[in-house]
């Protein structure tokens, strides 16, 4: 009997504890659930339009590794070489295109980076600097888990950096091009040439032009003359940056740009020049970084050769010894970590979360310009030097680059505010009477031209 009521004892025990196990246990799941949903939630509260990174198993901090625990930082990965590569940094993405993500982050100097994912064959691309960006598309109801891994030079490659994406609808003035190089997407056309002036349209450009001369020196000089100074777009400086389905796309080599440059050679006349950069850029590459990464922009490096055609032209035109050009070792040339630039602006990320490399050229001359800037937003620059010439710059935003290179080679030269009209310019050539009447525009903007 003591033992039939021993055994009974024990099985009511086992009937109560197993589901106070099990209760446990389940306890013990949902709040683990519980605090991967809140570590997203806050990972998504501090990041402008987050998208959570896969997560990975959680990495004790240092103060919580045993003595025998190697740090991260430390770690090596079998390969060739000694060391390896740090695992890329995710910053941040944007919808550019319905399905398209960007996704930006950080790496090693000029790291190659293989990405991979499921619904995408592999691909390598390379940062500019630190400073990568990846396009990734995807089809309707699609998502993936995209996987980059980073490559720098001499080292072996980097764990993975896993970014989970889907398809979303959206679209900015932004995209990606080879080199992580950010494109204006208005300047598509101009690289594939499939969208030309006709010749009815050379033609109005043609008159136009003359229209204008007669007007410069109605309101300046009865000698000014015209200087057209178009820089080329991004794309143009550096086609090898053209995504594959835009190379696949190139219809023509031929562009508004040669055309507009044909055109003022045509005239066969000394009254109007054209400052003609397309292969000047695509030669001077070497000398450093002309465009920045994530602005539409040139730098103060690509302006330089701008400047420098463009003083030749005066040079040859006047014989005066003061208007040659300065090569390029009277300038200095370094690179300093700043903000990113429009295109980021695009991209709906803030500036400031995105930093570049940028380039900057100055003169490394003793400076006799006083540069002033006006309340109407007109830049004026004066030399006491009555043996140079003056200028009236009518420009767009390219033209803020070359005001510092111009400035010690003209008595007179005054920079109109961004975008002024012509009827504005004709303004200025009252008061400054110049000498040149110089046009800065970006390619992109050529078909302006038909409006005189």
């Amino acid at each position: 009997m003591k033992q039939i009521i021993r055994i009974t004892a024990i099985l009511l025990a086992v009937i109560t504890v197993i589901p106070l196990c099990v209760s446990c246990g389940s306890v013990q799941f949902n709040a683990a659930a519980e605090v991967t949903t809140a570590r997203k939630k806050r990972y998504t509260e501090t990041t402008t339009k987050a998208k959570t990174e896969k997560k990975e198993p959680a990495i004790p901090s240092e103060t919580e590794l045993p003595e025998s625990a190697p740090k991260e930082a430390e770690e090596t990965i079998k390969g060739e070489f000694e060391l390896t590569t740090a695992k890329p940094k995710y910053d941040d993405y944007s919808i550019i295109a319905n399905g398209t993500t960007c996704i930006t982050g950080t790496t090693e100097n000029n790291a190659v980076l293989t990405v991979s994912g499921n619904t995408f064959e592999t691909f390598t691309t390379t940062a500019q600097d630190k400073r990568f960006f990846i396009s990734i598309n995807l089809k309707k109801d699609e998502t993936d888990t995209v996987s980059i891994v980073a490559q720098a030079k001499g080292k072996n490659p980097s764990r993975a950096l896993t970014v989970d994406i889907e398809y979303e609808r959206g679209g900015v003035e932004v995209f990606v091009g080879k080199g992580s190089q950010l494109h204006y997407p208005q300047t598509k056309a101009d690289y594939r040439g499939n969208d030309l002036f006709n010749e009815s349209q050379l033609r109005a450009i043609n008159r136009g032009i003359d229209k204008r001369l007669e007007n410069a020196r109605k309101y300046g000089k009865e000698t000014t003359k015209l200087i057209y100074l178009i820089a080329p777009n991004c794309l143009t400086a550096y086609p090898e940056t053209a995504p594959d389905d835009l190379a696949a796309e190139k219809v023509s080599v031929n562009s508004k740009l040669k055309q507009f440059a044909e055109l003022i050679k045509s005239r066969g006349d000394n009254d109007v020049f054209i400052v003609e950069l397309e292969q000047v850029m695509l030669d001077n590459k070497k000398e450093g970084k002309l465009y920045y990464q994530t602005d539409t922009h040139w730098n103060t490096l690509g302006s330089y050769f701008g400047y420098y055609e463009l003083m030749n032209i005066i040079y040859k035109d006047t014989g005066n010894e003061l208007t040659k050009p300065y090569e390029l070792d009277s300038f200095n040339i370094w690179k300093d970590l700043g903000n990113g630039g429009d295109l980021v602006n695009f991209l709906g990320v803030s500036p400031s979360a995105v930093t570049e490399n940028i380039t900057h050229c100055s003169l490394d001359l003793k400076r006799s310009a006083e540069i002033t800037n006006e309340a109407d937003g007109s830049v004026r620059s004066r030399v006491q030097n009555a043996a140079l010439p003056t200028a009236v710059v009518m420009r767009d935003s390219f033209g803020a680059a070359l005001i510092d290179h111009t400035s010690e080679q003209f008595k007179e030269i005054l920079y109109t505010p961004w975008n002024c009209g012509l009827t504005g310019v004709y303004e200025y050539m009252k008061t400054v009477k110049p000498d040149y009447l110089i046009q800065v525009m970006v390619e992109r903007s050529l078909s302006a031209m038909l409006g005189g």
